[in-house]
């Protein structure tokens, strides 16, 4: 294995939607990123529509306080990236954009009380998003 491909960091794009199943996918991504070396976690929200900057740059901050204290109650994160992003638009084509951008090589999203693929609502993010990682 080259050097190259042993400090090739590994990216989780956590989709955050503020319920408790979002709150367990970041314990889920934080468990996973602390067994993974050079890891990286990715948390993005999506506004559906249009927001303004000032709406945006607050939504960011809000989710900032969240990560910080959402990571103190796990514990043992210190030195872990996590990065937030929040974008506005239709919520399939922004995480699947970002999910390119970063190079994402795992995507976690809660889902509450549905513990099967079979369960997932047509015409979900969930259920859209499986749809367009299909297509890569």
């Amino acid at each position: 294995m080259s050097d190259a491909q042993t400090n090739r960091r590994f990216a989780i794009l956590l989709c955050f939607d503020d319920t408790d199943a979002s709150g367990y996918a970041f314990e889920e991504a934080a468990r996973l990123a602390k067994r993974i070396p050079s890891s990286e976690i990715h948390l993005a929200y999506v506004n559906s529509g249009e927001a303004s900057a000032e709406r945006t740059e607050h939504l960011a901050g809000q989710f900032r306080a969240y990560v910080d204290a959402k990571a103190a109650s796990i514990g043992d994160m210190e030195g872990q990236t996590v990065a937030v992003h929040v974008r506005n638009g239709k919520p399939v084509r922004e995480i699947v954009q970002l999910a390119a951008e970063i190079d994402a090589d795992l995507l976690v999203i809660g889902s509450p009380k549905h513990p099967h693929l079979a369960s997932f609502i047509p015409g979900s993010v969930q259920e859209g998003l499986i749809r367009r990682g299909a297509r890569r």
